[in-house]
């Protein structure tokens, strides 16, 4: 593929692109041309057929109907390799990294892919001219990574890093990037856009899924907005606003985020940690931190991701399956809970939205109604005598869907064939219908487009006001001001600052992020 384009030419290509999965109609009937040399961005509400949508481009579906043109010529990728091989590159929204492997041995694994049979034995691959090359590649792009450290060492805008860099060093000219911000920090993103900027001038096209508009008027020259399947609009970015955006992706102006209210309580707290302290493989995750949420209260959780919230989280939620080295205490609702199984912290009253949807909170080859019960198998509404009730199953789920907005309201459709964002909706339906004592959100609106956000702010504050105890980890940081009464900051392990939400603005709070104001 040529690599120097006038930035005029529109050479991608939708036009009548259709796809449908048995009754959804994911695409239908989609048109729409990309510059080369541009920033792209591809926006609309979860479910909208966004993902969908690029991974046809990218060879992983094929259409029902229509076709794509690739500088003037027809195009029908059968996988992804043939993709690849015409110079398209993927960052997926969950990232296809393997975390005990080396970032050098991803880029070699990638190689290795093409090739059959004994090729991949006889001839392996040469690494340290591979290590040569790619270092050339991150030395021009600015993006350098320790290529020897295990990618599951590595903290998640350098393991974002190493996506991109493979797709560099496979001389891909259109990079496709889903979400590619929903895990990183407002520094981290900062940098993330100089080096998108720096491919844009280097002649790289990107084509970016994304829901956050703000990132839309300040990254892209144009973009196309989906919604139900279909193209609404799509054009020059320049002369939009957040609210013209807003309006055309959810078919409504925005309503601004709700503000939280501080609710003063003399009983005692929902959570008490005091000086928790947690070591595994030979590392201290979290140093003799202390806090604490009282009922009616919403603390958030501010700082980088791998500075020991993972850690924390589970030693919330599944300390007993934490097999590191723990000091301290944890006191859920007046009881120690350091030591309880999974299935006894949620029997006081907990609930819990993970950070990692696909990992801990869904099964993706089960279906709806079956991932509804999950964690609630025990109530007696939905079992007698170790029957299973499904029909009160399926009518429960079907509300709590309906009252979410997840789409499709399907109680038989396998989880997998949700959209990431329709995901999260449906975890946070299920976790919040239970009536929750102590709510845990860990990045309760990851990957949701406005409408959502909007619903889910909304369903938090109610428990809230209802005397729920919240604990919100958000690496959303205008998520965390907004609803927060109180905000803790975690770096490396230590709570380096607490404050009230309204007192700091979103950059003096990153860096304490960074460690740079302790």
């Amino acid at each position: 593929m040529a690599t120097q384009k006038n930035s005029a030419d529109h050479f991608l290509e939708f036009r009548s692109v259709s796809k449908s999965f048995g009754t959804l109609k994911a695409n239908q009937d989609i048109s729409f041309s990309v510059r080369a040399g541009s920033i792209h961005a591809l926006i609309g509400e979860n479910g909208a057929g966004k993902s969908t949508l690029m991974k046809i481009l990218f060879g992983l579906y094929s259409a029902d109907a229509g076709s794509i043109l690739l500088d003037g010529q027809p195009t029908a990728f059968t996988n992804s390799i043939e993709a690849k091989a015409a110079g398209l590159g993927m960052v997926h929204q969950h990232f296809m990294l393997a975390g005990p492997i080396s970032a050098l041995d991803h880029i070699i694994l990638d190689e290795e892919s093409p090739r059959r049979g004994l090729a991949r034995w006889l001839a392996p691959l040469p690494r340290k001219a591979i290590l040569k090359n790619v270092e050339k590649v991150a030395e021009k792009f600015n993006m350098p990574v320790p290529w020897n450290e295990a990618v599951e060492n590595l903290p998640v805008g350098l393991q974002q890093r190493l996506e991109i860099l493979k797709l560099l060093y496979n001389q891909a000219e259109i990079l496709i990037l889903d979400e590619p911000t929903a895990v990183l920090t407002p520094q981290e993103i900062d940098g993330f856009f100089s080096q998108l900027r720096q491919l844009k001038a280097a002649g790289k096209t990107i084509l970016i899924i994304t829901h956050k508009l703000k990132e839309v008027l300040s990254l892209a020259d144009d973009f196309s907005v989906l919604r139900q399947g279909q193209l609404i609009h799509s054009g020059k970015v320049e002369g939009q606003t957040l609210s013209s955006l807003g309006e055309l992706m959810i078919g409504r102006k925005p309503r601004a985020l709700p503000k939280a209210t501080t609710t003063s309580t003399h009983q005692p707290p929902a959570l008490k940690i005091e000086g928790l302290s947690y070591q595994e493989s030979d590392r201290t995750w979290l140093h003799s931190i202390s806090l604490h949420v009282q009922p009616g209260e919403i603390v958030g959780l501010a700082g980088v991701e791998a500075n020991g919230q993972s850690q924390l989280l589970n030693l919330l939620f599944r300390p007993r399956d934490m097999d590191g080295t723990k000091a301290g205490r944890i006191q859920i609702l007046q009881n120690d809970s350091l030591n309880l199984s999974n299935t006894e912290i949620r029997s006081l009253g907990v609930n819990y939205f993970p950070e990692d949807r696909l990992r801990q909170a869904v099964l993706l080859n089960g279906n709806a109604r079956e991932n509804f019960l999950l964690g609630q198998q025990w109530r007696k509404k939905f079992s007698r005598w170790g029957w299973l009730k499904w029909s009160s199953i399926e009518n429960e789920a079907a509300q709590m869907m309906q009252k979410n907005d997840v789409r499709p309201l399907d109680v038989h459709l396998p989880m997998s064939r949700f959209s990431g964002g329709n995901q999260q909706k449906f975890v946070v339906g299920r976790e919040l219908s239970q009536s929750p004592k102590l709510l845990i959100a860990a990045q309760p609106t990851r990957g949701v487009d406005i409408g959502a956000i909007e619903s889910i702010h909304g369903e938090i504050l109610r428990h809230k006001e209802s005397g729920t105890a919240v604990f919100l980890v958000s690496s959303e940081l205008e998520e965390i001001m907004k609803l927060s009464d109180r905000i803790y900051v975690l770096f490396q392990g230590r709570i380096v600052a607490e404050m009230s939400a309204n007192q700091y603005d979103e950059k003096r709070i990153g860096a304490f992020m960074g460690g740079a104001e302790q």
